[in-house]
C-alpha cells in the first residue's frame, strides 16, 4: 500500500512547493510575522505575512484558514479591492500574487522587477492598481496584473506605502528619508512633496478625498495635510516608537495607528490628539484595518500576532494562542510525548501530550534561559541562563530551585552526560563549570580559552567532551575537564552547534556562517561539508547514528542528511523564524524544533513515502478541512475519482484513534462530513493538532487540523 503525504490543499494536479513535514504547535494558528490585513466586511478578511503566509477568516477571526500560496517569499502588502474573490499580495523579489477564487488558489504574476514590493492599492476595481517598493520602485497595471509597467518615481528611496483615495488618477506614495510623492495623472509623473522630516515614513491614508490625509513613520512621526500635500503639519503622537500603519475607516476625524511594541493609537478629532490604547501585546503591530467603521478593527504583527477590538479600541483581544518569547532549547528526555523547552524571560514550557498543549512552568526568574538537560528521565533536570543562572528540578518541573554557580557570566549550555550527578555548563568569556554532586556545588574549570562558549557535548560519559564558541573555538577534554585542549577547527566564525552521535570520535559542528564541519578522529581534523546554505547553523542533532541527522538555524533553516553529511536536503519548515534547537527524541521519525517568537514546530514522518508522478494517472484525491484551525466544527471535504470502500478517521498526536467519521461504500464524486471535536464517546477533546486520514482502495491520505478551544 502506498502512503501519500500532502499539503493543506492536496496537490495532485500541480506540483506542491515542498513536503509539509513540519507543522505549528506554538503559537497558533501560526507564528510567521504578519504585515498587513485586508477585510471585505467585519467577518471576511485576509492577513498577509512572511514565508508566503496568507490566512483567511470568514467568522470575524474566530478561526483562520492558512491558505496555500505557492511561495515562501515574504509578503508585505495585500488588497481585495471589491469583494472577497479577487485580491492581490506583494512581497520580496518582486512577488505579485493574485487570486480570483477567494484565496483557494494564488497565481504568480510577472512584475518585471526583483525589488521587494512593500504595498499595493487598487483604488476602484480589480483592474487598475499600483505597487511600490525598494529603490523607488512604482509599478502600475491596467489589466488586472497581466502586465505591470514601471513608472518613474524620481527617487531611489524605498517606498513603503501607497494610497489612491478616490480613483486611479491622484495618489500618494511615502517612504524612506521623509519621502512623499504625489501623482495627479495616474502615475505618468510623480512629484516630491515637502514632508518637513527625514524620518522614514511607512504608511499613508487619505480617508475620503484627495485633500486630507495622514502619514506615519519612525520615532512616533505623524503628519497631516488638509491641502492635498502642499503643506504637511506635524502632529503630536505622544510616543517615540516607530508607527508602521495608519487607517481612517470613514472620514478624516477618527482613525487608528499601530507600531512598535504593541502600540495602538487612536484619534477622534482629526489628529489633534492621539490617545494610547492597550493592545494586550508587546509585539510590533505592522498593520491596522477597520472593515466598515471605527468599532470593529484588526491589527496584525510580529510572530503571527492578531488582535481585534469590537468596542472602538476600548479593549483589544488576541485572536491567536500561545506565547511568543524566543525559545533557545528543547529536549524530550525519554520519548516523543513528554518534553521541555526554555527561552527568554524565564520561560520554561512542558508538554505531556507530544506538543498538542504546552504548559508554562514557574521558573522563578525573568532572565533568559538558554540550555537544559534532563539526563535520565522526565523528573530531574537542569536549566542555565543569563547572569550565571542555574535552576534544578527534581519533580518534573513543578518547582525549580536556584543553584549557586559562582559567576555572573551568561551560561549558554548545560550537559549531564550519564546521570543527574555529574554535569558541565559553559558560557561567556570561556566560562566552564562542573558539578559532581548534582549541582550542590559548581566549580570553575580552566577552559583554556577566553572565547564565549555556546555549545557543549559529552557524547558517552562525563570523561570526554567538547565545547565550541567564538572565533572558531573548539576545545576538548579527555579527563573530565581537568584539562581542556584547543582544537583547530579551520574556521574563524562562531561555532554554534556541536554533536557527536554515538561516540567521541565522529562528530559535527555548525557555524554562524552556515558551515558544517565533520570529524572522524576525535577532533584532530575537521573537514568542511557542503550543506548548501549561508544561514547560521544553530543546532545539530543525529538521533540514532552518525548517518541520519538534522541541522537548524536562522531564517527557518532545517536541513537533513541521510548519508553522514555528504549531502544535505532542505526541508520546508513553514517559517523563516530562526530555529535555535532541533531535537528528535528516539529516532528520525518524530522531531521538534523551537526558535524565535515562541516557535514550536513538529515533524512526523511515519514511513510516508513521497508521491510518485505515475500516481497522477491512478487516482486523484482531494482532502481538506475548513476552517483550519477550528474552534467547534471542522468540515472535512474529500473527492473520489472512483467509488469504493472508504474510511475517514481522526487520530491524535500520539497516533491514537479519536473517532471514526466514515466507513462504508462511497460513490465517486465530492463528499463532506462534519467533525464536532468529540471522541467516540461524544466527549469534547482538548485543543491540539489532530490527523484526519482518508483510506480508499490502495491509497491512504493523511492531513492535519488544529483545534483551538
Amino acid at each position: 500500500m502506498r502512503f501519500l503525504r500532502m499539503l493543506l490543499v492536496v496537490c495532485f494536479l500541480i506540483p506542491c512547493l515542498g513536503r509539509a513535514d513540519w507543522f505549528w504547535q506554538n503559537p497558533l494558528p501560526q507564528g510567521n510575522t504578519l504585515r498587513s490585513a485586508s477585510f471585505i466586511d467585519d467577518n471576511v478578511g485576509y492577513v498577509i505575512g512572511y514565508y508566503g503566509t496568507i490566512m483567511k477568516t470568514t467568522d470575524g477571526g474566530a478561526a483562520w484558514d492558512i491558505l496555500s500560496t505557492g511561495t515562501t517569499n515574504s509578503l508585505y502588502g495585500g488588497h481585495f479591492p471589491v469583494d472577497a474573490n479577487t485580491g492581490y499580495a506583494v512581497g520580496s523579489y518582486g512577488t505579485v500574487l493574485k487570486t480570483t477564487d477567494a484565496g483557494t488558489s494564488w497565481v504568480s504574476q510577472t512584475s518585471g522587477t526583483s525589488s521587494t514590493l512593500r504595498s499595493i492599492d487598487f483604488p476602484q476595481d480589480a483592474t487598475t492598481g499600483y505597487a511600490v517598493g525598494t529603490g523607488g520602485t512604482i509599478l502600475k497595471t491596467t489589466d488586472g496584473g497581466a502586465t505591470w509597467t514601471s513608472q518613474t518615481s524620481g527617487t531611489s528611496s524605498t517606498l513603503y506605502g501607497i494610497c489612491f483615495p478616490v480613483d486611479a488618477t491622484t495618489g500618494y506614495a511615502v517612504g524612506a528619508d521623509g519621502t512623499i510623492l504625489q501623482t495627479t495623472d495616474g502615475g505618468a509623473t510623480w512629484v516630491g512633496q515637502t514632508s518637513g522630516t527625514i524620518d522614514d515614513l511607512y504608511s499613508v491614508c487619505f480617508p475620503a478625498d484627495i485633500t486630507t490625509g495622514y502619514v506615519v513613520g519612525e520615532s512616533g512621526r505623524i503628519l497631516k495635510t488638509t491641502d492635498a500635500g502642499t503643506m504637511w503639519g506635524i502632529q503630536t503622537s505622544g510616543t517615540t516608537v516607530d508607527i508602521f500603519s495608519v487607517y481612517f475607516p470613514l472620514d478624516a476625524a477618527t482613525g487608528y495607528a499601530s507600531g512598535e511594541y504593541g502600540s495602538v493609537l487612536k484619534t477622534t478629532d482629526g489628529g489633534a490628539a492621539w490617545a494610547t490604547q492597550i493592545s494586550g501585546t508587546s509585539n510590533h503591530l505592522y498593520g491596522v484595518y477597520c472593515p466598515t467603521d471605527d468599532v470593529i478593527c484588526y491589527s496584525v504583527g510580529r510572530y503571527g500576532t492578531i488582535v481585534k477590538t469590537m468596542d472602538s479600541g476600548v479593549t483589544w483581544e488576541s485572536q491567536t494562542s500561545g506565547m511568543t518569547n524566543t525559545l533557545y532549547s528543547t529536549q524530550f528526555p525519554v520519548d516523543a510525548t513528554t518534553g521541555y523547552a526554555v527561552g527568554g524571560s524565564g520561560t520554561i514550557l512542558k508538554t505531556t501530550d507530544g506538543g498538542s498543549t504546552w504548559e508554562s512552568l514557574a521558573s522563578g526568574t525573568t532572565l533568559s534561559l538558554w540550555g537544559l538537560s534532563f539526563p535520565l528521565d522526565n523528573t530531574t533536570g537542569y536549566v542555565v541562563g543569563f547572569t550565571g543562572t542555574i535552576l534544578k528540578t527534581t519533580d518534573a518541573g513543578i518547582s525549580w530551585v536556584s543553584q549557586t554557580s559562582g559567576t555572573m557570566d551568561y551560561l549558554l549550555e548545560v550537559d549531564f552526560p550519564a546521570d543527574d550527578v555529574t554535569g558541565y555548563a559553559v558560557g561567556q568569556q570561556g566560562r566552564l563549570l562542573r558539578t559532581i554532586d548534582g549541582g550542590t556545588t559548581w566549580e570553575s574549570q580552566n577552559s583554556n580559552t577566553s572565547s564565549t562558549l555556546y555549545c557543549l557535548h559529552f557524547p558517552v560519559d562525563a570523561t570526554t567532551g567538547y565545547a565550541g564558541g567564538h572565533y572558531g573555538a573548539i576545545i576538548k577534554t579527555e579527563n573530565a575537564g581537568t584539562t581542556w585542549v584547543n582544537l583547530t577547527s579551520g574556521v574563524s566564525s562562531e561555532i554554534r552547534a556541536l554533536y557527536f552521535p554515538t561516540d567521541a570520535s565522529t562528530g559535527y559542528a555548525g557555524t554562524a556562517a552556515g558551515a558544517i564541519l565533520k570529524t572522524t578522529d576525535g577532533g584532530a581534523n575537521w573537514v568542511p561539508l557542503s550543506p548548501g546554505t549561508s544561514g547560521a547553523i544553530l543546532s545539530i542533532h543525529f538521533p540514532v547514528d552518525a548517518v541520519t541527522g538534522y541541522a537548524s538555524g536562522s531564517g527557518g533553516l532545517i536541513i537533513k542528511t541521510t548519508d553522514a553529511g555528504t549531502t544535505w536536503e532542505s526541508q520546508n519548515s513553514g517559517t523563516n523564524n530562526s530555529l535555535w534547537c532541533t531535537h528528535f527524541p528516539t529516532d528520525d521519525l518524530i522531531g521538534y524544533a523551537v526558535g524565535s517568537g515562541g516557535t514550536i514546530i513538529k515533524n512526523i514522518d511515519v514511513g510516508i513515502e513521497e508521491r510518485e508522478e505515475h500516481i497522477l494517472s491512478e487516482a486523484k484525491l482531494l482532502l481538506q478541512s475548513l476552517p483550519n484551525p477550528f474552534r467547534e466544527n471542522a468540515i472535512i471535504r474529500y473527492q473520489l475519482v472512483t467509488g469504493g470502500m472508504t474510511r475517514l478517521v481522526i487520530y491524535n498526536i500520539a497516533g491514537q484513534l479519536v473517532k471514526s467519521l466514515v466507513e462504508g461504500m462511497h460513490q465517486a464524486g465530492s463528499h463532506e462530513v462534519i467533525w464536532d471535536g468529540t471522541n467516540e464517546h461524544g466527549e469534547h477533546v482538548s485543543s491540539g493538532v489532530y490527523f484526519y486520514q482518508l483510506q480508499t482502495g490502495n491509497f491512504v491520505v493523511t492531513e492535519r487540523a488544529a483545534l483551538i478551544r
